[in-house]
């Protein structure tokens, strides 16, 4: 493949998944806030993420095999939309069953993914000087650097679409007893029924936002078929007749990815994997709601979480370089160091508006390790 094809195939599936995730991951920090109502939001991103577990272990290889990357990644984007356009009536008739339709495509879209962008940097690799693992990871920095930016945008679609009328943009003022119950303290459903802060936004506000957001994912399905190559060993496999009549979704699938567990290297993977899951669940829905919604206001989530994507997006362009200079090492413990920061302070800070340089500041830390883990590991 030329290179400019494989540096246009790398541009188009980012902006691809910059488009898919600009709707997925703003509507996800929104979730314990604005589908608060019986815990439905929440209990939907549950679900996404159980069936992603799930779907991870025999879906990816069934379909990358049998449809190619490019078709998987086409099959996967469009089965997110029924969970964005959910979010025009959440209840858990509609939010519940997209979820799970959504959690058993994001399995094959990140394999896809991830197959399509280690094919480019191994065919990149031919026309620099560089090895491979170096191409492979400034491929996955430039790739993340995408994702990060659709927090950037998303969050800023989010902010100017649910924030107040007032000339300040600022959310009721609540009591100090109020913000007490913030943060750390949150209580759950004694916490959402004397805060106004955590009312949810108008029907209008709720039918804009969703409709911005489901027209981005429908514009990420075309920009991979229509932009997107398909690559080249696709193309064989998908030629090749009689293995494409062997490639049969069974418990072959699922023991063949068991017995890879047996792999030091892979074992020692999963705990952080395991601990990417749970941050990404805490800032979505705890930071989100218990710190940010509770003593600030909804509208002000999307305002601080576009911090966690810019410095994400600058992590990401630089996590290639540090990698070549440093190795990944120093750099998982950079990460590491950041959350374990983040984490002792939310414990002892009691959040206020007034403070609000710290939201910026903690929700850039965060952004830190999550730059490093989503494009070092994930």
């Amino acid at each position: 493949m030329q290179k400019f094809r494989i540096l246009k195939n790398l541009s188009s599936l980012a902006f691809g998944h910059f488009l898919v995730f600009t709707a997925f991951d703003s509507l996800s920090n929104l979730q314990s806030t604005l589908n608060e109502h019986g815990g439905v939001g929440v209990a939907s991103q549950s679900v996404i993420y159980a069936f992603f577990t799930i779907s991870s272990f025999f879906l990816p290889t069934y379909l990358i095999k049998r449809f190619g990357c490019k078709k998987t990644l086409l099959i996967s984007v469009f089965s997110v939309c029924p969970y964005i356009a959910a979010n025009f009536y959440p209840t858990w008739s509609t939010l519940v069953p997209s979820a799970v339709l959504s959690g058993m495509a994001f399995g094959p879209l990140w394999a896809a993914r991830s197959t399509y962008v280690n094919q480019l940097s191994f065919q990149y690799s031919g026309y620099t000087t560089a090895s491979i693992s170096v191409v492979n990871a400034w491929f996955f920095g430039i790739y993340s650097f995408f994702h990060e930016n659709a927090e950037i945008w998303g969050n800023v679609i989010s902010y100017y679409v649910l924030k107040e009328n007032s000339s300040n943009g600022t959310e009721t003022a609540v009591s100090d007893e109020t913000l007490m119950q913030c943060g750390g303290n949150f209580c759950g459903k004694s916490s959402d029924t004397i805060n106004p802060n955590l009312r949810p936004p108008s029907d209008e506000k709720r039918y804009t936002l969703t409709g911005i957001y489901l027209v981005f994912v429908v514009l990420a399905g075309f920009v991979i078929l229509f932009v997107m190559d398909s690559l080249d060993d696709d193309s064989q496999e998908r030629d090749n007749k009689v293995e494409k009549k062997k490639t049969k979704l069974s418990a072959n699938l699922l023991i063949a990815t068991l017995k890879h567990m047996k792999n030091k290297d892979q074992l020692l993977l999963i705990p952080l994997s395991f601990y990417c899951g749970l941050a990404d669940g805490f800032y979505n829905s705890d930071f989100t709601k218990s710190y940010i919604a509770c003593a600030w206001g909804i509208s002000q989530v999307g305002h601080v979480t576009i911090c966690y994507g810019v410095v994400s997006a600058v992590m990401d362009c630089s996590v290639g370089f540090l990698v070549k200079w440093i190795t990944r090492i120093p750099v998982f413990i950079l990460a590491a160091s950041s959350h374990l920061m983040m984490f002792v302070v939310l414990l002892l800070w009691r959040p206020h508006s007034d403070n609000y340089f710290l939201y910026f500041v903690l929700s850039g830390i965060y952004g830190i390790g999550a730059s490093v883990w989503w494009s070092q590991i994930i």
